[in-house]
Protein backbone atom coordinates (compact mmCIF):
# COMPACT_ATOMS: atom_id res chain seq x y z
CA UNK A 1 0.00 0.00 0.00
CA UNK A 2 1.61 3.30 -1.31
CA UNK A 3 2.41 5.98 1.59
CA UNK A 4 -0.29 8.67 2.43
CA UNK A 5 1.59 11.91 2.03
CA UNK A 6 1.13 14.20 5.51
CA UNK A 7 -0.71 16.65 3.60
CA UNK A 8 -3.65 14.60 2.05
CA UNK A 9 -5.09 14.49 5.47
CA UNK A 10 -5.43 18.50 5.66
CA UNK A 11 -6.39 18.75 2.24
CA UNK A 12 -9.18 16.27 3.12
CA UNK A 13 -10.31 18.88 5.38
CA UNK A 14 -10.65 21.70 3.44
CA UNK A 15 -12.50 19.42 0.79
CA UNK A 16 -14.94 18.88 3.47
CA UNK A 17 -15.09 22.64 4.24
CA UNK A 18 -15.80 23.29 0.29
CA UNK A 19 -18.65 20.80 0.21
CA UNK A 20 -19.97 22.58 3.07
CA UNK A 21 -19.74 25.47 1.40
CA UNK A 22 -21.10 24.36 -1.48
CA UNK A 23 -18.04 25.24 -3.79
CA UNK A 24 -17.79 21.36 -4.77
CA UNK A 25 -19.76 18.10 -4.97
CA UNK A 26 -17.93 14.94 -4.74
CA UNK A 27 -18.96 12.17 -7.03
CA UNK A 28 -18.05 8.70 -7.11
CA UNK A 29 -17.91 6.24 -10.56
CA UNK A 30 -16.48 2.63 -10.58
CA UNK A 31 -14.43 3.32 -7.55
CA UNK A 32 -13.27 6.24 -8.67
CA UNK A 33 -13.70 9.79 -7.28
CA UNK A 34 -14.13 12.86 -9.06
CA UNK A 35 -15.02 16.42 -7.73
CA UNK A 36 -17.47 18.76 -9.75
CA UNK A 37 -16.62 22.68 -9.11
CA UNK A 38 -20.21 23.76 -9.02
CA UNK A 39 -19.54 27.02 -10.34
CA UNK A 40 -18.47 25.65 -13.58
CA UNK A 41 -20.21 22.13 -13.13
CA UNK A 42 -16.49 21.31 -14.36
CA UNK A 43 -16.18 17.19 -13.27
CA UNK A 44 -12.38 16.26 -12.78
CA UNK A 45 -10.38 12.81 -11.42
CA UNK A 46 -10.00 13.88 -7.54
CA UNK A 47 -5.74 12.83 -7.54
CA UNK A 48 -3.73 14.59 -5.17
CA UNK A 49 -2.66 17.52 -7.49
CA UNK A 50 -7.05 17.86 -7.58
CA UNK A 51 -7.21 18.27 -4.06
CA UNK A 52 -4.30 20.87 -3.87
CA UNK A 53 -6.65 23.02 -6.43
CA UNK A 54 -9.25 22.54 -4.51
CA UNK A 55 -7.79 24.12 -1.56
CA UNK A 56 -6.14 26.67 -3.60
CA UNK A 57 -9.81 27.42 -5.43
CA UNK A 58 -11.45 27.81 -1.95
CA UNK A 59 -8.96 30.03 -0.49
CA UNK A 60 -9.19 32.71 -3.56
CA UNK A 61 -12.94 32.71 -3.45
CA UNK A 62 -13.20 32.53 0.68
CA UNK A 63 -10.76 34.03 2.00
CA UNK A 64 -9.48 36.44 -0.58
CA UNK A 65 -13.13 36.88 -2.27
CA UNK A 66 -12.50 36.77 -5.68
CA UNK A 67 -15.91 36.20 -8.19
CA UNK A 68 -16.88 32.97 -8.99
CA UNK A 69 -17.37 34.38 -12.16
CA UNK A 70 -13.56 35.64 -12.41
CA UNK A 71 -11.91 32.00 -11.58
CA UNK A 72 -11.35 30.16 -14.69
CA UNK A 73 -10.47 26.58 -14.97
CA UNK A 74 -7.69 25.01 -17.16
CA UNK A 75 -7.30 28.01 -19.20
CA UNK A 76 -6.15 27.81 -22.75
CA UNK A 77 -2.40 29.79 -23.34
CA UNK A 78 -1.09 29.81 -26.75
CA UNK A 79 2.50 28.68 -26.16
CA UNK A 80 4.40 28.45 -30.11
CA UNK A 81 1.95 26.56 -32.55
CA UNK A 82 0.10 24.65 -29.92
CA UNK A 83 -1.91 25.76 -26.34
CA UNK A 84 -0.85 24.59 -23.16
CA UNK A 85 -3.78 24.89 -19.88
CA UNK A 86 -3.50 26.66 -17.08
CA UNK A 87 -4.49 25.03 -13.60
CA UNK A 88 -6.34 28.25 -12.87
CA UNK A 89 -6.28 31.90 -14.40
CA UNK A 90 -7.75 34.83 -12.33
CA UNK A 91 -9.16 37.65 -14.28
CA UNK A 92 -9.46 41.60 -13.10
CA UNK A 93 -12.97 43.05 -13.46
CA UNK A 94 -12.29 44.32 -17.09
CA UNK A 95 -11.50 39.90 -17.94
CA UNK A 96 -7.77 40.70 -18.32
CA UNK A 97 -6.07 37.92 -16.75
CA UNK A 98 -4.61 38.91 -13.02
CA UNK A 99 -3.50 36.06 -11.48
CA UNK A 100 -2.22 32.62 -12.87
CA UNK A 101 -1.94 29.70 -10.66
CA UNK A 102 -0.23 26.59 -11.21
CA UNK A 103 -0.76 23.45 -8.78
CA UNK A 104 1.48 20.25 -8.04
CA UNK A 105 0.58 16.91 -5.86
CA UNK A 106 1.63 18.01 -2.26
CA UNK A 107 4.73 14.97 -3.19
CA UNK A 108 6.28 16.65 -6.19
CA UNK A 109 10.45 17.05 -5.03
CA UNK A 110 12.11 20.74 -5.95
CA UNK A 111 13.40 19.86 -9.20
CA UNK A 112 10.14 19.07 -10.77
CA UNK A 113 8.60 22.62 -8.64
CA UNK A 114 11.57 24.41 -10.35
CA UNK A 115 10.45 23.33 -14.02
CA UNK A 116 6.87 23.95 -12.66
CA UNK A 117 8.16 27.77 -11.67
CA UNK A 118 9.34 28.07 -15.14
CA UNK A 119 6.67 27.05 -16.73
CA UNK A 120 4.14 29.15 -14.91
CA UNK A 121 6.46 32.23 -15.57
CA UNK A 122 5.89 31.58 -19.18
CA UNK A 123 2.54 31.24 -19.66
CA UNK A 124 1.77 34.69 -17.28
CA UNK A 125 4.80 36.26 -19.77
CA UNK A 126 2.25 35.23 -21.77
CA UNK A 127 -0.90 36.53 -20.69
CA UNK A 128 0.50 39.45 -19.33
CA UNK A 129 -0.21 38.52 -15.62
CA UNK A 130 0.40 40.85 -12.57
CA UNK A 131 0.62 37.29 -10.07
CA UNK A 132 1.53 33.94 -10.23
CA UNK A 133 1.37 31.45 -7.51
CA UNK A 134 3.00 28.37 -7.34
CA UNK A 135 1.54 25.92 -4.77
CA UNK A 136 1.91 22.23 -3.48
CA UNK A 137 0.30 23.00 -0.32
CA UNK A 138 3.63 22.32 1.61
CA UNK A 139 5.48 25.00 -0.67
CA UNK A 140 4.36 28.12 -1.79
CA UNK A 141 5.28 30.79 -4.21
CA UNK A 142 3.75 34.40 -4.58
CA UNK A 143 5.43 36.92 -6.83
CA UNK A 144 4.06 40.36 -8.44
CA UNK A 145 5.49 40.44 -12.32
CA UNK A 146 6.37 44.15 -13.74
CA UNK A 147 6.71 44.26 -17.28
CA UNK A 148 9.31 46.90 -19.00
CA UNK A 149 9.03 45.35 -22.87
CA UNK A 150 10.29 42.41 -23.19
CA UNK A 151 11.97 42.70 -19.54
CA UNK A 152 9.60 40.95 -16.89
CA UNK A 153 11.15 41.55 -13.31
CA UNK A 154 9.82 39.31 -10.39
CA UNK A 155 9.01 40.38 -6.72
CA UNK A 156 8.36 37.79 -3.75
CA UNK A 157 5.71 37.99 -1.55
CA UNK A 158 3.86 36.83 1.47
CA UNK A 159 0.11 36.37 0.12
CA UNK A 160 -1.82 37.48 -2.66
CA UNK A 161 -3.99 40.82 -2.61
CA UNK A 162 -7.65 40.27 -1.75
CA UNK A 163 -10.14 41.33 -4.29
CA UNK A 164 -11.34 44.37 -2.52
CA UNK A 165 -7.57 45.56 -3.12
CA UNK A 166 -6.98 43.64 -6.62
CA UNK A 167 -5.54 47.28 -8.15
CA UNK A 168 -2.26 47.22 -7.15
CA UNK A 169 -2.14 50.70 -6.31
CA UNK A 170 -5.19 50.67 -4.02
CA UNK A 171 -4.36 47.10 -2.27
CA UNK A 172 -0.54 49.29 -1.34
CA UNK A 173 -1.81 51.89 -0.48
CA UNK A 174 -4.31 50.29 2.13
CA UNK A 175 -1.27 48.73 3.34
CA UNK A 176 0.18 52.22 3.75
CA UNK A 177 -2.64 53.94 5.39
CA UNK A 178 -2.88 50.99 8.35
CA UNK A 179 0.94 51.66 8.43
CA UNK A 180 0.49 54.84 8.87
CA UNK A 181 -2.94 55.60 11.04
CA UNK A 182 -0.98 52.55 13.62
CA UNK A 183 2.04 54.76 13.69
CA UNK A 184 -0.49 57.81 14.23
CA UNK A 185 -1.78 56.19 17.36
CA UNK A 186 1.06 55.41 19.08
CA UNK A 187 2.67 58.48 19.13
CA UNK A 188 -0.52 60.20 19.85
CA UNK A 189 -0.41 57.82 22.89
CA UNK A 190 3.18 59.87 23.88
CA UNK A 191 3.33 63.31 25.79
CA UNK A 192 4.43 65.10 22.63
CA UNK A 193 3.40 68.33 21.04
CA UNK A 194 1.70 68.98 18.29
CA UNK A 195 4.43 70.64 15.86
CA UNK A 196 6.87 67.37 16.54
CA UNK A 197 3.53 65.36 15.48
CA UNK A 198 3.69 66.79 12.84
CA UNK A 199 6.91 67.00 11.67
CA UNK A 200 7.31 63.07 12.48
CA UNK A 201 3.96 62.13 9.83
CA UNK A 202 5.88 64.14 7.35
CA UNK A 203 8.94 61.95 7.54
CA UNK A 204 6.31 58.85 7.67
CA UNK A 205 4.72 60.70 4.36
CA UNK A 206 7.68 61.09 2.45
CA UNK A 207 9.06 57.96 3.23
CA UNK A 208 5.50 56.70 2.70
CA UNK A 209 5.42 58.38 -0.62
CA UNK A 210 9.04 56.87 -1.53
CA UNK A 211 8.16 53.34 -1.18
CA UNK A 212 4.95 53.96 -3.31
CA UNK A 213 6.61 54.98 -6.15
CA UNK A 214 8.96 52.13 -5.81
CA UNK A 215 6.75 49.55 -5.37
CA UNK A 216 3.63 51.00 -7.27
CA UNK A 217 4.90 53.08 -10.33
CA UNK A 218 6.03 49.72 -12.55
CA UNK A 219 3.30 50.13 -15.27
CA UNK A 220 4.37 49.82 -19.27
CA UNK A 221 3.17 53.28 -19.23
CA UNK A 222 6.08 54.83 -16.80
CA UNK A 223 9.60 54.98 -18.19
CA UNK A 224 12.15 53.17 -16.06
CA UNK A 225 14.05 56.69 -16.13
CA UNK A 226 10.92 58.58 -15.06
CA UNK A 227 10.82 55.90 -12.12
CA UNK A 228 14.24 56.50 -11.17
CA UNK A 229 14.08 60.05 -10.95
CA UNK A 230 10.70 60.05 -8.72
CA UNK A 231 12.63 57.69 -6.34
CA UNK A 232 15.81 59.69 -6.05
CA UNK A 233 13.49 62.65 -5.82
CA UNK A 234 11.66 61.48 -3.08
CA UNK A 235 14.68 60.05 -1.73
CA UNK A 236 16.53 63.27 -0.87
CA UNK A 237 12.95 64.76 0.48
CA UNK A 238 12.88 61.90 3.04
CA UNK A 239 16.54 63.05 4.27
CA UNK A 240 15.69 66.77 3.92
CA UNK A 241 12.69 65.61 6.50
CA UNK A 242 14.98 63.66 8.50
CA UNK A 243 17.41 65.69 8.83
CA UNK A 244 14.71 68.89 9.91
CA UNK A 245 12.98 66.54 12.54
CA UNK A 246 16.04 65.78 14.10
CA UNK A 247 17.20 69.16 14.00
CA UNK A 248 13.27 69.87 15.83
CA UNK A 249 14.18 67.50 18.42
CA UNK A 250 17.58 68.40 19.36
CA UNK A 251 15.49 72.14 19.52
CA UNK A 252 13.00 70.94 21.65
CA UNK A 253 12.24 73.02 25.07
CA UNK A 254 12.91 70.82 28.32
CA UNK A 255 10.50 70.28 31.48
CA UNK A 256 10.12 73.07 33.74
CA UNK A 257 12.38 70.76 36.55
CA UNK A 258 15.28 70.11 34.62
CA UNK A 259 15.25 73.63 33.24
CA UNK A 260 14.47 75.15 36.64
CA UNK A 261 18.00 73.09 37.11
CA UNK A 262 20.06 74.22 34.13
CA UNK A 263 19.18 77.76 35.74
CA UNK A 264 20.40 77.52 38.92
CA UNK A 265 23.58 75.98 37.93
CA UNK A 266 23.89 79.14 35.29
CA UNK A 267 23.19 81.57 38.56
CA UNK A 268 25.91 79.49 40.93
CA UNK A 269 28.53 79.63 37.82
CA UNK A 270 27.98 82.72 37.21
CA UNK A 271 28.34 84.24 40.79
CA UNK A 272 31.45 82.17 41.14
CA UNK A 273 32.50 83.77 38.04
CA UNK A 274 31.93 87.22 39.61
CA UNK A 275 33.23 86.34 42.98
CA UNK A 276 36.66 85.65 41.26
CA UNK A 277 37.16 88.88 39.72
CA UNK A 278 36.13 90.80 42.53
CA UNK A 279 39.08 88.57 44.60
CA UNK A 280 41.14 89.38 41.90
CA UNK A 281 40.55 93.40 41.49
CA UNK A 282 41.34 93.18 45.22
CA UNK A 283 44.47 91.36 45.30
CA UNK A 284 45.47 93.83 42.47
CA UNK A 285 44.59 96.75 44.76
CA UNK A 286 46.58 95.26 47.85
CA UNK A 287 49.66 95.02 45.77
CA UNK A 288 49.80 98.94 44.65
Amino acid sequence: MPKIHPAIPELEKHIQEAKKLKLIRIETDEDKLYVVYLHNQMRLRLTDEERVRVWAYKDLVVRLGYPFAQVKFEHKIKVGSGYKRADILVTDSQSRPYIVLECKKPQTDSVKMEEAYKQLKSYADLERASYIWLSNYTENTVQELFYHGKYTRHKDLFALPPFAYASQFKFKLWILFRLFFSLFKKLSSLSLSFSFLRNILILLTLAGLAWVAVNISDYQNISEIALQVAWYALFVLWIVALLFVLFKIAQRKKPPAKKAATHRKRRVTKAKAVRKIVSAKKTLVKKK
